[in-house]
């Protein structure tokens, strides 16, 4: 660095900068209580009273900081022996009763978390307050002047068998910010005591002279600062040779105490209390006398800091709270409940004394040199990096910190933004202060700053000691401090100054009278260079400030929230604004991040928030400028936040799966963001209630199975209370539903979590969740889907932008705001087709409070407060589920799952789907599992996707704690084709082909979806071929049916069954509702689709849905089957005369997969007696699954045939539910 500066010596005397504001903020008052104690021994008063002979009041002083004690001197207030109110800001804080005539004088407590500004004290006499007659009652302003501070510090606390002590006094230190952990004092040996600025102890640790061990004592000794309490404090510091210590010193009983040395800060910091000494008012800091022990402080012994005297006359120089170094004795055995309000304030003043004072301090020289930056309380520190380079610095720190550089026509303070190859590097990059000269060198002309409230502690870390060759120089730092009518106070030197700011140099007055300090490095031509100017303790200005945009106005938002972000994220609750707006500045730092929010209507399931846009980071030069300027968060509603509170139920029970939970919880969070991200920051979740094991299923908003491999999906506008018809198509109709997830998605439609394939799947279930919350809570239609001329329904990848297409891609994170885009782009979707209008014109629709972005903004990322807060509720009905969910699949003849197997657990008259194993394994892994569940899995199917042998295998058995195989059984004969038919919702027949042996009957269980009322039948028939009716008690228009052989379990082998749904997950369409052309009816298992061409409405007890199939028709001679079938089911059947069937081939895995070529395939439609292959489109998705798309040929039986043919490329899609 090596700059050369010079200017005069000279330096102005800075005025005090305290701007008078309109706030009035209605703080809590932790000292309201101190006023009562203080009432004994009031004096009169003198007072100008107006000729009128009106009630007045004066305050003494004036202003001050938050926390401090004021005297309330009133005159005019006959007669004497009312009950006073005292109000702060309009708000009743305190009652008092007056004594005889009509003056009082009594103190009164400024709130602590009162902001810096204007406010006003109210003081009425009588029921003056309750009248509109208002001689009784008058006013005062009241300038605070700063905010309380926070302080930091780790302080030990020493007890022996007291540790409720230890607690009590933990808790009156920690909300200023001071940590205590209590230590035994066996422990004390073995203690680090380095790690702590402060020791606290105990007055059970001992008495007399008698305390500890000699061990004990030496290790206490290494600690840099002790506070000693009562007894316990006077024996140790006796043990270690102190006058504070035994045997000097009285024991006696007292409550009162008059102050040692007003000069101290003990009694200013952080609450000042001042007033009372200056008007010599007791100070009772224990409600009655407690023992105490006293020292003897004598005028001619130097070292001793005399906090707090004996009150009265009875013993002269009579100390009960003294300091000797860096140990200080509080004289008063008595526990902190004993303490009144005054008490424990002073308490707090003395401990943050302590933890900082210069332990070379005393009456006659209280200003020394201060080595170490971490000891001041509740410091600030300016690190100038926000600030240009070469930029004078002036007053730019004037208003947030009340810190000014000297500027005049000779001479200024820079900023120097360095370089990485400068010899002399910064405390904190980029930028240090730098002394500059107009003219000349900087020889013999120092740097001053000044501070425009006095201050303890001020220290920096100096640097630029290089010579021109960049080694160091051998230069002597002189740092001086003055107070305000320009006397020296002390100095302290540093030799030699470093090259980089590496060296701290600091000067600590235990009067806290530095005004200003000059920083000199000599005679040299080196300017003089600091880094991170550290002081304190720091009373923060008050100059950031929340508004409501009203019409016209900007009017202070009381209570507002306001979110502090660091590195993008919050840090911690949000901060409140006072009655005026404002915030407290001790709270935030320059570099914080601010984003204020405002609550503006609330319903059972959303809140409405008006806030203040993308989040503000603090800019010192915004709000720098003077000290009448403001940084100002405008919250309005041009920038609105929709938050959603939704209910989520589980099928099974999460008890004792927390890994399970935290991934539930953060998914949840997640997707919020999503959500949040795909409206430009206006939408997001708020509280979301978690049930489990079927808690709260029909009121759920999202139903989350316990399937592996649920394709996700949602009804459109299922967020409705009832029907509502589209306020501008009045034949398109929204009705209640719900939301549809597994417990696990990923875009490959995948079993569970696989690994190895190619791409990062981990966000995959919160995207899905956030675009089906887009159908579900904002009555958007999918933009995958667009009619052609024609009017064929087909896939489309063209409407870019959109977060309803492809989510999983990043440039589709939003929603279609653009009318030109959405024309060009989207003009063809099935979305736009039905609703002639692009996403934004829908969500405004439903929400008018929100607003239409205006640019595309591919964030924001981060929701900047914690608003989604999940909380998992424990079942109405506890369940005890198995330890090890994870159960091996003993599959005979050396096979594994195929891709059709399907695992499921019947667990009294329900039955729930577990999804599939993955294919290629031996293993699955349940959820919620129970003992005395039927546990089985299903690889029965006639055909697979891959090419492989069909597994024809099957295994059920009842779950017992300890046992996590389940026996596969190979049967090559069993494959029923089973076929489900409606005559009415509650009237199903069924038919299955399958041969069995003589004497066997086959029989079926038919379990309606979401209810315990399972029927059961026997099938007639022979031949291979049964029947029967179910006469269900309830709608089954989704349901499972069960078939099994009724047979005894055979010698290692499980009865043959297997089992079909229709309609489950909420995958099929049920009235009543309105099925739009398009919208899919989807099979359990996500690879099949059914989709109208046409708009029709569902009435009651009528549906559609798709059937699983297990045993399918063997195909003509020469033609392959590929994959699981399906049969498309109706009532009535002629629901699905039109439309079109799709059909879909899983992915392969790994290599395979990506090295896979697919051959053409075709749909095939069988009528119960033949097959027919049907005029097919092809379609490549984006996850290498075929896809067959055809026109239907009603109720029957659907599959893929394969045919030698190249394909073209298409995405798959997220469905919705249109109803």
């Amino acid at each position: 660095m090596n700059r050369s500066t010079s200017t005069s010596p000279y330096f102005y005397q800075p005025a005090m900068a305290c701007p008078a504001r309109n706030l009035q903020p209605t703080g809590r008052a932790i000292l309201f209580a101190i006023a009562l104690l203080l009432l004994a021994g009031l004096g009169r008063v003198a007072l100008v009273q107006a000729q009128t002979g009106e009630a007045i009041i004066t305050l003494d002083p004036p202003s001050a900081t938050a926390g401090a004690i004021v005297l309330v001197n009133g005159q005019g207030f006959s007669p004497g022996g009312q009950k006073l109110t005292f109000s702060w800001d309009g708000k009743e804080v305190a009652t008092h009763w007056m004594g005889t005539g009509d003056a009082f004088s009594i103190p009164f407590p400024v709130p602590d978390d009162a902001n810096p500004g204007a406010h006003w004290l109210d003081v009425c006499a009588g029921d003056a307050c309750a009248r509109a007659e208002q001689t009784k009652k008058t006013g005062r302003s009241f300038q605070v002047t700063g905010a309380m501070p926070i302080f930091s510090g780790s302080v030990a606390y020493i007890y022996d068998t007291d540790k409720e002590q230890a607690a009590q006094f933990a808790s009156l230190l920690q909300p200023v910010g001071i940590v205590l952990t209590p230590i035994p004092l066996a422990d004390v040996e073995s203690t680090d005591f380095g790690r702590y600025r402060l020791v606290i102890v105990g007055s059970d640790t001992g008495s007399d002279q008698e305390w500890g061990t000699p061990s004990q004592v030496e290790a206490l000794s290494k600690a840099a600062r002790i506070v000693g309490i009562g007894k316990g404090g006077h024996a140790l510091f006796g043990r270690m040779d102190l006058m504070i210590g035994a045997p000097n010193g009285t024991q006696l009983q007292a409550h009162k105490i008059r102050a040692g040395d007003p000069q101290l800060t003990s009694l200013r910091v952080p609450f000042d209390l001042t007033a009372l000494v200056r008007n010599q008012r007791e100070m009772p800091l224990f409600t009655t006398d407690v023992d105490t022990v006293m020292v003897d402080v004598p005028a001619e012994i130097t070292d001793l800091l005399p906090h707090a005297l004996l009150d009265g006359n009875r013993i002269i120089n009579a100390g009960l709270v003294v300091g000797q170094g860096c140990r200080t004795l509080w004289g008063f055995h008595a526990p902190r409940s004993a303490m009144t309000p005054l008490g424990e304030a002073f308490f707090i003043n003395l401990v943050v004394f302590a933890l900082s004072n210069n332990c070379d301090a005393s009456l006659t020289l209280p200003c020394g040199q201060l080595t170490n930056q971490a000891v001041i309380p509740g410091f600030a520190y300016i690190h100038f990096d926000d600030m240009k380079d070469d930029a004078e610095i002036g007053d730019f720190y004037a208003n947030s910190y009340g810190v000014r550089f000297q500027k005049n026509n000779t001479n200024h303070a820079i900023i120097y933004g360095g370089h990485t190859n400068d010899p002399s590097q910064p405390r904190s990059a980029p930028n240090v202060a730098a002394n500059d000269a107009i003219t000349g060198t900087s020889e013999g002309v120092p740097m001053p700053m000044a501070f425009d409230r006095d201050q303890s502690y001020v220290g920096m870390w100096i640097g630029n000691g290089e010579d021109r060759n960049g080694q160091p120089a051998n230069l002597t730092a002189t740092l001086t401090a003055y107070d305000r009518t320009g006397k020296e106070l002390c100095s302290a030197r540093l030799s030699p100054v470093p090259v980089s700011h590496t060296a701290f140099l600091g000067l600590a007055d235990a009067f806290g009278r530095i005004a200003y300090v000059k920083l000199d490095y000599g005679r040299t031509a080196n300017s003089e260079a600091l880094d991170n100017l550290t002081f304190g303790p720091f009373f923060p200005a008050n100059n950031i400030r929340v508004c409501q945009q009203l019409q016209t106005a900007c009017v202070p938002a009381a209570n507002a929230q306001v979110s502090l972000l660091r590195d993008g994220s919050p840090a911690g609750p949000p901060l409140t604004t006072d009655s005026q707006g404002y915030l407290v500045r001790r709270q935030v730092g320059i570099a914080d991040s601010l984003w204020a929010f405002l609550p503006i209507s609330t319903t059972s399931q959303t809140v409405l928030y008006q806030t203040s846009g993308a989040p503000r980071q603090l800019q010192a030069a915004e709000f720098n400028r003077s000290p009448t300027q403001e940084m100002t968060l405008s919250i309005g509603p041009a920038h609105p936040l929709l938050l959603y509170n939704l209910t989520l139920s589980t099928q099974w029970s999460l008890l004792g799966d927390t890994a399970y939970q935290n991934r539930l919880r953060n998914h949840i969070q997640q997707a919020a963001r999503y959500l949040y991200d795909f409206t430009d920051g206006q939408v997001s979740l708020g509280d979301v209630q978690v049930y489990q094991n079927y808690d709260k299923w029909d009121e759920a908003d999202v139903r989350i199975y316990a399937s592996n491999n649920l394709r996700p999906h949602a009804e459109i506008g299922g967020v409705s209370a009832s029907d509502v018809t589209d306020p501008l198509i009045p034949t398109v109709s929204y009705y209640p539903g719900y939301t549809f997830m597994g417990r696990t998605w990923n875009r490959f439609n995948l079993p569970g979590e696989p690994d190895d394939l190619g791409v990062d799947i981990s966000n995959d279930w919160p995207l899905a969740l956030a675009h089906e919350l887009g159908h579900y809570l904002l009555y958007l239609f999918d933009t995958y889907l667009a009619v052609t001329p024609e009017g064929e329904i087909v896939e489309t990848a063209s409407c870019t932008g959109s977060a309803m297409g492809w989510v999983y891609e990043e440039a589709n994170t939003e929603f279609v705001y653009d009318p030109g885009h959405w024309e060009s782009a989207c003009g063809s979707t099935l979305a736009n087709h039905t609703l002639k209008r692009n996403e934004w014109d829908t969500i405004r629709l439903w929400y008018s409070s929100l607003s239409s972005p205006t640019a595309v903004n591919p964030g924001p990322h981060t929701l900047p407060a914690a608003f989604t807060q999940v909380t998992i509720h424990p079942p109405a009905n506890p369940v005890v589920v198995l330890p090890n969910q994870t159960f091996t699949l003993n599959y005979q003849a050396g096979e594994s799952a195929s891709g059709e197997a399907r695992a499921f657990l019947l667990r009294g008259n329900r039955v729930i789907d577990q999804g599939k194993p993955a294919g290629g394994t031996t293993e699955i892994t349940l959820v919620g599992s129970q003992t005395d569940d039927r546990f089985c899995v299903f690889d029965v199917n006639d055909f697979t996707e891959d090419a492989s042998e069909p597994r024809h295998q099957y295994g059920c058995e009842v779950l017992a704690l300890g046992d996590n195989s389940l026996q596969m059984e190979k049967d090559d004969g069993w494959a029923p084709i089973i076929e489900i038919s409606h005559a009415t919702s509650r009237t199903i027949g069924i038919s299955v082909t399958q041969e069995i042996s003589a004497g066997l009957s086959l029989r079926a269980v038919l379990y309606p979806e979401d209810t315990d009322t399972p029927t059961e039948i026997v099938l007639a028939g022979s031949d291979g071929f049964y029947t029967g009716t179910f006469h269900s008690p309830v709608d089954a228009t989704s349901a499972y049916v069960q078939i099994f052989v009724s047979e005894s379990a055979r010698a290692s082998a499980s009865r043959r069954e297997t089992l079909v749904d229709y309609g489950v997950g909420g995958h099929g369409a049920e009235g009543p509702a309105h099925l739009y052309g398009g919208a899919p009816v989807i099979s359990s298992d996500g690879q099949a689709e059914f989709a109208r061409t046409t708009d029709i409405y569902l009435e009651k007890g009528e549906f559609i849905a798709l059937q699983s199939m297990v045993g399918i028709p063997r195909p003509p001679v020469g033609r392959e089957i590929v994959g699981q079938a399906y049969r498309l089911v109706a009532l009535p059947r002629a629901l699905v005369e039109e439309g079109n069937v799709t059909l879909r081939t899983r992915p392969f895995f790994g290599n395979a997969r990506r090295a896979q070529v697919f051959l053409k395939v075709v749909v095939a439609f069988w009528d119960g007696s033949v097959w027919t292959p049907i005029q097919s489109i092809n379609l490549d998705d984006l996850v290498d699954a075929r896809v067959a798309i055809a026109p239907s040929r009603g109720v029957g039986v659907y599959a893929l045939f394969l045919e030698e043919e190249t394909p073209s490329t298409n995405p798959l899609y997220l469905p919705q539910i249109e109803r």
